[in-house]
């Protein structure tokens, strides 16, 4: 083979203007991948933008939330620790507080995270930044955040604790890494809150983590767990040494430490997509020009060049066309990239991330390229019979057979692939137990699927119905040149089912994530509890209070619960939650928020009790010694009638019963919340700020506040719309090409007489096909796979987001018919000359 005559006849071919147009797709997936991870990668902070969030401009930092907690108005602990680690050797050392307990006095406060530090040393100079006043520096001063001052206003000062205490703002500061509302209080702060707030809110805990420069490490910790040992009686200062340098993280450490970023956690979003679509988009561009490509083969060997020579001629020009396309479609990408960060930016709460390394996307996209346009090349050489009818017509049947012999190859070698593809289906559904599994089962049903689109691309061709002359000429054309049809099918059925199975997955991660949230309260109750939640009963300076403001209401309900010190009461297979005790079936139907039914009300009143699973109609009730879980009693059968209650009272609960019902047991009762019903909204929060008003922990007074929705990472967002985008222009794109290389095919029926509008109706009919049938495939990549997912994850609710799958439907169907539409506009009948 000649280098010399394979480069002439590469470029010749080069000049083909339908082939370099061909390659747009090519451009325009390596455009799309490259932005989407140039933006996928904003989402994840660097090792240096962690260090500056979280150790700020310390070297050392060790946490000692498992080893101390701290009350208010303790002793300065956090004072002692840093004297302690300065005498150790350490240069310069900060002892931060940080409490998710300090909330300012208000109905429904926000969450407000509190930090206690030596604020005018600025700490954190890289997170924090001044905006207004100065830094606070006495006990009792404090900064707001932004997102604390939008909430409080322009004030001056603001209680806590139902006002027991109260802090003075001296200023207004950014936090750069977030938007949740932040108490920055000066050093000493938690050590002067009053005695009140440490009688009335027993739960109100802070912990201390110490940050340091120089010193010896294992010095440091060794002096601090001495303190830490001190004040702890029960603990060794080795033992609590040890669980210190267990949470020491230094800078050294985190600038070196990997981030995984997004493009890795969801590998549907770039990782598979950037390995498939490349490869892909190269065998369309071989596809689109099939036909041609076979004609100029035939020519080139009929002339006696060989078989070898013409083949890499050919797969030259084409290799040399794809790279260009592909450095111009990397080049694009991150110029999309560029416009695309600052839209991240604008969303995100933190900061963004550094630009990332862009080698290793380039790298990928020029090497699945080159292995594409070899794989294509060999295909090319492989797919048609070395000789020509005109070269030597007595050996057309011999070529003939050589060409089916082919063709039975390689469907054979496709059905051998599949079949391992099957295999690994079947091996990864049998250990599937995350999301990322899931969208890896994703692509190897993609991969089954595209092994059969030939298959699926000649019945679809068959079933076009020839009753109208375009879709006869559109079925025969297809018919004739059905390696296009066949990779444009490919990379639309690709491009389409990535982005709606990440769309059912994430439809399905919501809803799962959102059924496992429930209200803390039900609707229309006030619930009065002690401070480890309604398994305690409030202080009797709450229920006065609450009693006062709700005089008006309805008699509360007492509950308890068959639990005490030693004993865990459940329902036998009806998991460990515990079992939840009533006076009356009345009180029950009030709690449900809505009456019981007769046959719920007679099993009460018999002795029975309340389920929420399906199971027998008796049950028994199980009794466990709380140290070994060990089963001490079990009663005798209960009738039992399932219900469908309230989810706020089946949360952690197994069942209900009467209190006549549990005394008949001998089981012992320990008391619970107090519940006041059918109240309104107005009700509710006036005994949440009874509580306030009288200087008691509001946290006791349980009011509805609907659950929270779900915080989705905006990557998830991000990957959706990314892959969206890739839909759209590659739809566009094969559209488009389609249409390049059927021009002399429709130049020559304008040619003939027919219309302009009558070619574009047979272009539309194969392109409605064309797509018709990469919805069908798409659908059956994107959705079984979620299906098997949530059989198989526990805990996975099913959840098809049908009107978003519409929609990028939609507009994969209004890009097609858009592109299509303005790409034919023009034919006219020298196009047979020109193409």
């Amino acid at each position: 083979m000649s280098i010399r005559l394979v480069a002439s006849v590469a470029r010749r071919f080069m000049r083909s203007r339908s082939l370099a147009r061909s390659t747009f797709l090519v451009a325009a997936t390596a455009a799309l991948l490259v932005a989407v991870f140039v933006t996928l990668n904003a989402f994840t902070l660097s090792p240096r933008q962690v260090t500056d969030r979280d150790l700020g401009r310390f070297d050392s930092q060790v946490d000692l939330s498992n080893v101390t907690t701290i009350r208010p108005g303790s002793a300065d602990v956090a004072g002692e620790i840093a004297a302690a680690a300065r005498a150790s050797g350490a240069s310069e050392t900060v002892a931060a507080l940080v409490s998710f307990d300090v909330r300012p006095d208000m109905t429904q406060p926000p969450f407000t995270l509190y930090t206690e530090a030596l604020w005018p040393a600025e700490p954190f100079p890289d997170r924090y930044q001044l905006r207004q006043g100065r830094w606070p520096s006495q006990p009792g001063e404090v900064a707001v955040t932004d997102a604390l001052r939008r909430v409080l206003g322009p004030i001056e000062s603001f209680t806590v604790f139902s006002g027991n205490d109260r802090l003075r703002v001296v200023g207004v500061a950014e936090d750069l890494f977030g938007d949740t509302p932040r108490i920055l209080a000066a050093q000493g702060t938690w050590a002067s809150l009053s005695e009140a707030t440490s009688r009335n809110f027993s739960t109100v805990l802070a912990t201390a983590t110490l940050l340091w420069n120089g010193g010896v490490q294992q010095h440091v910790l060794t002096a601090v767990a001495a303190v830490v040992a001190s004040n702890v009686p029960e603990a060794s200062p080795a033992t609590v040494e040890a669980q210190l340098a267990a949470e020491t993280r230094t800078r050294a450490d985190e600038l070196t430490k990997l981030r995984r970023p997004w493009t890795d956690r969801i590998p549907l979003a770039y990782d598979l997509p950037s390995l498939a679509l490349p490869l892909l988009a190269v065998l369309t561009v071989f596809g689109l020009n099939a036909r041609r490509f076979r004609k100029s083969l035939a020519i080139l060997t009929s002339v006696g060049m060989s078989r070898a020579t013409a083949t890499a001629g050919v797969a030259a020009a084409t290799t040399v066309w794809t790279l260009a396309a592909t450095l111009a479609g990397i080049l694009a990408g991150i110029g999309l990239g560029a416009a695309s960060r600052p839209v991240a930016d604008h969303f995100l709460a933190g900061p963004i991330s550094p630009w990332p390394g862009l080698v290793a996307p380039a790298a990928r996209l020029l090497g699945v390229t080159v292995a594409a346009c070899t794989a294509a090349a060999l295909l090319l050489h492989l797919a048609h019979p070395r000789s020509t009818g005109a070269a030597a017509p007595s050996r057309a049947p011999s070529a003939r057979a050589g060409k089916k012999r082919t063709r039975v190859t390689g469907a054979a070698v496709r059905r051998i692939a599949a079949t391992v593809l099957g295999v690994a289906i079947i091996v990864q559904i049998g250990v599937l137990d995350s999301v990322e599994e899931a969208m890896v089962l994703t692509a190897t049903v993609a991969a089954t699927v595209l092994l059969f689109t030939p298959e699926v691309v000649g019945i679809a061709i068959r079933l076009l119905p020839t009753t109208d002359p375009r879709s006869h000429l559109g079925r025969k054309q297809l018919h004739n040149d059905r390696a296009r049809a066949v990779a444009a099918v490919a990379v639309l059925t690709t491009t389409l089912g990535a982005p709606l199975g990440l769309t059912t997955l994430l439809a399905t991660l919501i809803t799962t994530a959102q059924e496992d949230v429930v209200a803390t309260v039900a609707p229309h109750q006030v619930v009065l509890s002690g401070p480890g939640g309604a398994m305690q009963p409030p202080s009797r300076d709450v229920v006065t209070a609450v009693s006062a403001r709700l005089a008006d209401a309805a008699p509360p309900v007492k509950t308890g619960y068959l639990t005490t010190e030693t004993v865990h009461v459940t329902v036998k297979d009806a998991g460990i939650g515990a079992v939840l005790v009533v006076e009356t079936p009345e009180q029950a139907s009030r709690l449900n928020n809505g009456p019981l039914s007769d046959a719920q009300l007679q099993t009460l009143q018999r002795g029975g009790l309340l389920v929420w699973n399906e199971g027998p109609d008796q049950r028994q009730l199980l009794s466990h010694d709380l140290t070994s879980d060990r089963v001490v009693a079990t009663s005798p059968p209960l009738p039992a009638a399932r219900a469908a209650f309230e989810p706020t009272w089946t949360s952690g609960v197994s069942g209900l019963l009467l209190a006549t019902t549990a005394q008949r047991l001998n089981l012992a009762i320990s008391p619970a919340a107090i519940v006041f019903t059918n109240v309104t909204d107005d009700q509710a929060t006036s005994a949440e700020q009874a509580a306030i008003d009288n200087g008691l922990d509001p946290l006791q007074v349980g009011i509805y506040q609907p659950p929270e929705p779900i915080t989705v990472p905006p990557a998830y967002y991000t990957a959706v719309l990314g892959l969206a985008a890739i839909v759209l222009a590659t739809t566009m794109a094969v559209a488009r090409s389609q249409v390049i290389t059927l021009r002399s095919y429709l130049g020559r029926l304008i040619a003939i007489g027919l219309s302009p509008r009558w070619a574009r109706h047979v272009l539309l009919i194969q392109n409605g096909l064309i797509i018709l049938t990469s919805t069908v495939l798409a659908a059956l990549i994107a959705v079984p796979p979620v299906i098997v997912a949530a059989i198989k994850l526990r805990g996975f609710t099913l959840s098809i987001p049908w009107t978003w799958l519409l929609v990028i439907t939609a507009a994969f169907y209004i890009a097609t018919l858009a592109a299509s539409v303005a790409s034919s506009r023009r034919l006219i009948s020298k196009d047979r000359l020109t193409a």
